[in-house]
């Protein structure tokens, strides 16, 4: 300590940065280790979800035929595209090199 009792890293401008990257280091260094165990957790519920691979698959169910208005409105033709509000892009200028 200096003669007026305080720290004189205190007032170092390069051992404050310092200081404030070590906080924000652990800070972060605590964030991950919680994102860890979450990670961990979901991975563990999600196992308890899943089946196994050699459990045989519930039949999934064929899908159903669409109604007839339905059918009708797929068959019509798809809509013209709607040209960009800025009007079309201009010719680029071909490349002469260099």
């Amino acid at each position: 300590m200096d003669s007026a009792g305080q720290d004189p890293a205190a007032q170092d401008p390069v051992a404050q940065a310092l200081i404030a990257q070590g906080t924000a280091l652990a800070r972060h260094e605590q964030m991950l280790e919680q994102l860890r165990n979450e990670i961990a957790v979901f991975t563990q519920a999600v196992a308890r979800l899943t089946p196994l691979e050699g459990k045989p698959q519930p039949a999934v169910p064929a899908p159903q035929e669409p109604p007839p208005a339905t059918a009708a409105v797929a068959t019509s033709p798809p809509p013209a595209p709607v040209p960009p509000l800025d009007g079309p892009l201009p010719t680029p200028e071909p490349f002469a090199g260099g």
